[in-house]
């Protein structure tokens, strides 16, 4: 099991919704997450081959689960947000250089966001294309800009006082941030087993201090306690979070290479649906026995109190071992062992049906019933219906819908006549 926890040591996580720029994102996506490690392996030059290989284990691992607080109020764990105009870069020579890239990272959101059909399908590609392409547009053009000026007009001093903070033209920015009540999450691997790569994490945990805006800052360690997520992967859960797969690292790498801070970029992900964990439903105690009766039910004779439930028990395994004839009958149906002792394992049993639970009921038996133990063999039930089949034609009345005479039991002066009623479900209360 691999658990990394994360502290937000302000209380606040700051970071921007990628479908809606108004809110912030919560719960916290795990790709995010995975590129903050990512940044920190990156702050150290050369890299940590070691560091390197633990990201690449980790990114091969199937989408974490998470123990994070999902109960944030709308009216005050989400703070409202309010437009900041910050001032921008150098517009009076670029004018709004990123307008195409912002459009087509728009128009890739939007379809992300939607259902995942083969049409939507083609079209993320084709959005994701322009994204690329946008991209190095605007690091071409931001590249030309790099000129040297060797002769100052009375344009370029224009351009250049334009420069100056408070001269500078302002841009609408907002800053999303939630506040939930427990400033702590976890993302849990519960099959992982890091092994040789636990101290390389540990190190990249220790070198992370920010998730998201620069200014949530973060704790991040490798914990080793008990957990109960609640947020796991879900075919139909409500939150669709962006998760990371194999190739994460090279794709963060080579999207750096392009933008290097400066361009905006988009954030290489696939999205993953989570919801709540379901609760595990205890299991209900069973017997030995299964749910399926095969009921006799009492048509003529005399009305045996349950008292004598045993005889009327002890009566039907004779006729059944009577019909039978001379072979042994199987253990599970006669419930004794070869050696002639009991069985070691369950056996069928022979049960009297007393009336009883009602005002009325005067405890007189109104039936039979063989239950089968759940563990018998498909070939020993077949036997059995045999057995049950060869009873009802051969003793049966064809003429009273195949009666059957149960013998007499001991202590009673006439034989009970049953009638099988065929298998019938228990109902359980």
């Amino acid at each position: 099991m691999l658990a990394i926890e994360v502290e937000l040591l302000t209380g606040r996580y700051a970071a921007t919704a990628h479908n809606d720029r108004a809110r912030a994102e919560w719960p916290p996506h795990p790709a995010r997450f995975f590129s903050a490690f990512v940044a920190a392996l990156h702050d150290r030059e050369p890299v940590d081959p070691a560091e390197r290989e633990a990201l690449l284990w980790l990114e091969q691992q199937p989408a974490p689960q998470l123990d994070v607080d999902l109960d944030v109020d709308e009216r005050v764990g989400r703070r409202e947000v309010r437009s900041v105009f910050v001032p921008v870069n150098d517009v009076t020579l670029v004018g709004d250089p990123e307008i195409g890239l912002r459009k087509a990272r728009d128009n890739l959101t939007t379809l992300e966001s939607g259902e995942q059909t083969k049409e939507v399908v083609t079209e993320v590609r084709k959005a994701s294309k322009a994204v690329r392409n946008e991209e190095r547009k605007l690091v071409k053009f931001l590249d030309s800009q790099h000129i040297v000026l060797t002769r100052s007009s009375k344009e370029d001093l224009k351009r250049s006082a334009a420069l100056l903070p408070d001269r500078r033209t302002r841009q609408e920015r907002t800053f999303p941030v939630v506040v939930p009540k427990r400033p702590l999450f976890v993302f849990l691997w519960p099959e992982a087993e890091p092994g040789e790569h636990l101290e390389a994490l540990s190190r990249l945990c220790d070198r992370v201090t920010r998730l998201g805006h620069s200014s949530s800052l973060v704790r991040c360690a490798i914990v080793e306690r008990s957990l109960e997520p609640t947020l796991v992967p879900h075919e139909t859960g409500e939150h669709v979070l962006r998760v990371v797969g194999p190739g994460q690292l090279e794709q963060l790498e080579e999207h750096y290479a392009r933008h290097q801070a400066v361009a905006a970029r988009v954030l290489p992900a696939r999205p993953q649906h989570y919801g709540e964990p379901e609760a595990d439903t205890p299991q209900r105690p069973q017997s030995i026995f299964s749910d399926e009766w095969i009921v006799f039910e009492r048509i003529g004779g005399q009305r045996p109190l349950a008292s004598r439930g045993t005889d009327l028990a002890v009566a039907l395994r004779r006729a059944l071992i009577e019909i039978h004839g001379e072979r042994d009958l199987p253990s599970v149906l006669s419930g004794h062992g070869v050696n002639g002792g009991p069985a070691e394992q369950p056996h069928l049993a022979f049960v009297a049906l007393p009336w009883v639970g009602h005002e009325h009921a005067d405890g007189a038996v109104q039936g039979m019933a063989l239950i089968a133990p759940r563990s018998i063999p498909p070939n020993d039930r077949e036997s059995l219906m045999r057995l049950l089949a060869k009873w009802e034609s051969e003793r049966g009345d064809v003429n009273d819908d195949y009666a059957i005479e149960l013998g007499t039991p001991s202590g009673l002066g006439a034989p009970l006549q049953v009638r099988c009623r065929r298998v019938e479900v228990a109902r359980r209360r």
